[in-house]
């Protein structure tokens, strides 16, 4: 038997046979018994036991999934995000990832990529960081929340320089927040939304994607490309994760981002 016999949706689980789905249930009963998951508990359980059902696959589960090794990265959203920031703008730069998640999967491979490259930083920031020793020299984690007011020298971002980027996959209720502070010092971005910010308002239209599109274009995408021309950021351009790297069921949140430094 198959986890997609169980789940019945197309999600990363499907990746899994029945039993190692089971595995990966009993490793997540036991880290949420762990003190650095205090205030997660009941939402980590939810995650696995409802929304990957409802929504399609969530980010902290596929975290899990690639730091114990039961999946690819190659298999995985994160290395879709993280082909798409090498593609748009390189790692060559200082890169700070906001809202990383229990483990930071995508820095991970931006740090090594950095590394091979020898060229580039990265910095990751979450209150739920469930590690705070990086395993890459070029890597600083700091385990703790992020908000308009945190300091940028704090982030390792040097605003005299064009050479920042700030990167953010399903930031939930921080998506304002990552736009307001790269408006705010002009650092460029790429933010990928996270359904969760509009099934909240939108539930009696669900599943009618295309007004759910709506939303998104309405309130974040046509909002945050008037602070982009305000502060001459250039341009804010909307894309989509290719449909092999998309794990939600119902919707293809979109990618929003500016660029104003060629790559080299």
């Amino acid at each position: 038997m198959k986890a997609s016999d169980v789940m019945g949706y197309k999600t990363w689980e499907n990746r899994l046979s029945y039993e190692e789905t089971k595995k990966v249930y009993k490793l997540i009963k036991k880290l949420i018994k762990c003190d650095s998951f205090k205030g997660y508990r009941k939402l980590i359980r939810r995650q696995f036991m409802f929304l990957i059902g409802e929504y399609g696959v969530q980010t902290s589960i596929e975290q899990l999934y690639i730091e114990f090794g039961m999946i690819p990265e190659e298999s995985c959203s994160y290395y879709g995000h993280y082909e798409n920031i090498k593609k748009l703008f390189g790692t060559d730069r200082h890169i700070v990832e906001i809202s990383c998640g229990y483990f930071p999967v995508l820095a991970n491979m931006i740090a090594r990529e950095q590394i091979r490259t020898k060229a580039g930083t990265i910095t990751a920031i979450d209150k739920s960081l469930f590690i705070t020793k990086p395993r890459f020299d070029n890597m600083t984690l700091i385990r703790d929340e992020f908000t308009l007011d945190t300091d940028p020298k704090r982030l390792g971002l040097d605003l005299n320089s064009s050479n920042n980027l700030l990167v953010a996959i399903a930031p939930c209720d921080k998506t304002q927040s990552i736009i307001d502070y790269a408006t705010k010092y002009g650092i460029d971005f790429y933010i990928a939304f996270c359904p969760c910010l509009y099934f909240e308002k939108a539930k009696d239209l669900l599943p009618t994607k295309s007004r759910v599109y709506e939303i998104y274009k309405e309130e974040y995408i046509l909002d945050t490309a008037k602070k982009v021309r305000k502060r001459n950021m250039g341009v804010v351009k909307t894309i989509y994760l290719d449909d092999k790297y998309n794990g939600y069921a119902f919707v293809k949140p979109p990618i929003i981002y500016n660029r104003r430094r060629k790559r080299k």
